[in-house]
Parts: structure tokens; C-alpha cells; sequence
């Protein structure tokens, strides 16, 4: 799914967090919880530089 958002509203980091709480288990290989399978494996997708950066930047304060 692809999420429009209004950055003077919510930020791209906002975004990020949100997306981060939730998940059950960040780590989990080939989905959440009881939904396995390669169907249900979470991504960000990111369209310039800075939201690279943004959600490397996530990555290590979520999951690391």
C-alpha cells in the first residue's frame, strides 16, 4: 500500500513510528504473529533520499 500524508501534519519520521509499533515482532521472518508466509512480510518503500535515510535512521532505534 502506498500512504499519501500531509507532511505539515504528520511527519515522515510520525509515520515510521507508527508503522513500527505495529508490528508484533519486527524481526519475525515471513510475516507477524500467526500470519506467515511470504503474503504478509512488512516493507518501507521509499521515494527520495532523505526518506532513506529517515527509515534507515527507524531501523536502528525500532529494531537494533
Amino acid at each position: 500500500m502506498q500512504v499519501a500524508f500531509k507532511p505539515e501534519e504528520v511527519t515522515y519520521e510520525g509515520l515510521l513510528d507508527v508503522f513500527w509499533s505495529t508490528l508484533k515482532d519486527p524481526t519475525q521472518v515471513d510475516g507477524q504473529g500467526a500470519d506467515t508466509g511470504s503474503q504478509y512480510r512488512s516493507g518501507i518503500y521509499c521515494h527520495t533520499p532523505e526518506q532513506k535515510a529517515a527509515a534507515d535512521a527507524s531501523l536502528v532505534r525500532h529494531c537494533l
